[in-house]
């Protein structure tokens, strides 16, 4: 039985796409175990819309300053502080229950079941399993294309943000004692963290290098969960998308046909969002694929990258 985190707010839409993704596509037995940090009022409205026979475990952490109206102008330094908290309370809690445990953003799909699992054997050798990159030592002036450039001058120019690296949370696989040791330090750190203006990947990435851990990467690229860049990672095969109504074709490529968002996906044009009256619908933009080869760049040291494959477009 494997433990699965997953941390989300409002965005239920998402949630119980994942959920049905992983009880109702895949074999494999799971125990899921949902993280909220919606606020009171928000999250009454939204539980009766919540697959909740997919869930296993429920920690409610309820923020007052996500999911309302306040949320758009909300003051960054504090967002930092609660996304820092949120995730430092999620790994604790997990490794607290003596199991090794995968760990997915809310805008994370797995769409291949054996390549999803893999990564989580590298757990024998090392404590986090997880693409960590560092933006500042790439070189846009080896970039192939003038996007590549575009989009690698953009990161270093957020490289403060980031100082001892940007660690991508999707998906992460981790040890139970580093889940710990981890959100103990985020959790001590976390004030001086935002101070020096770290956001939430760079505090997990200085508290990887703080503690020693020995971490991996399963995979050498980048992948955009902006909406214009439809693309899977290759070595997990998971989908880092902000928008789920792009992912109908891979859906039924893959064979994820089972379940109600499941077909909501696959059948519909558009979905109200729950919780804000949002549209949401396939982009029309051309699908584009980002082909940062971060070990070529200079981001990533190529002897710490588990596997090498190349990205493919979804």
């Amino acid at each position: 039985m494997i433990n699965i985190s997953i941390s989300s707010s409002w965005k239920i839409e998402e949630l119980n796409l994942q959920l049905e993704i992983l009880k109702e596509n895949f074999k494999t037995p799971v125990q899921t175990h949902f993280f909220c940090n919606v606020m009171h009022g928000v999250f009454e409205d939204l539980m009766p819309h919540i697959e909740w026979k997919h869930i296993d475990h429920f920690y409610w952490h309820p923020d007052e300053g996500c999911g309302g109206p306040q949320e758009g102008s909300m003051d960054k330094i504090n967002r930092r502080s609660r996304l820092i908290r949120l995730f430092a309370s999620n790994i604790k809690a997990m490794g607290s229950l003596g199991q090794n445990f995968i760990l997915i953003e809310g805008d994370t799909f797995p769409v291949d079941e054996e390549k999803f699992y893999n990564s989580f054997e590298l757990l024998r050798e090392y404590e986090i399993v997880a693409n960590l990159i560092y933006f500042e030592k790439a070189n846009p002036e080896q970039a192939n294309t003038q996007e590549e450039c575009d989009q690698l001058t953009a990161a270093k120019s957020q490289v403060f943000k980031m100082p001892e690296g940007f660690l991508l949370p999707a998906p992460v696989f981790m040890r139970h004692d580093t889940g710990v040791k981890l959100g103990n330090w985020m959790l001590e750190n976390r004030d001086s963290c935002v101070k020096d203006g770290m956001n939430l990947e760079g505090a997990i990435a200085a508290g990887i290098k703080a503690l020693n851990l020995r971490q991996i990467n399963y995979s050498k690229v980048f992948t955009y969960a902006h909406p214009r860049f439809r693309q899977m990672d290759p070595a997990t095969s998971v989908i880092h998308q902000h928008n789920m109504m792009n992912m109908a074709e891979v859906f039924v490529r893959q064979n994820i046909t089972k379940g109600v968002w499941v077909n909501k996906v696959i059948r519909g044009k558009k979905i109200k969002r729950l919780h804000n009256g949002e549209i949401i619908k396939p982009n029309e933009d051309k699908p584009m694929i980002c082909s940062l080869d971060l070990t070529k760049l200079g981001g990533i040291d190529p002897d710490g990258v588990a596997d090498l494959p190349i990205l493919t477009k979804i």
